[in-house]
């Protein structure tokens, strides 16, 4: 009776360990998903930084192009 109490509790603790390892597996890949994720929101946000002060720089010059406007006939 004692070995098969013994098998059982062998039984369980074996099922938690694997659903452990899962869950830890699982947390890994979701973790490497939100480094990811991460690098493309930094690369994101240095590209709209970028694209800003471009056309920051393309107002300021055209801004030299604008012919005055003459209001006399």
């Amino acid at each position: 009776m004692t070995d098969a109490v013994l098998e059982s509790h062998r039984r369980a603790l074996a099922l938690a360990q694997q659903a452990t390892t899962a869950r830890v597996c699982a947390l890994e890949r979701y973790a490497a998903q939100v480094r990811v994720t991460d690098a493309l929101t930094g690369q994101a946000s240095a590209a709209d930084e970028a694209l800003r002060e471009g056309l920051h720089r393309a107002a300021i010059a055209a801004e030299a192009l604008v012919l005055p406007v003459d209001d006399e006939p």
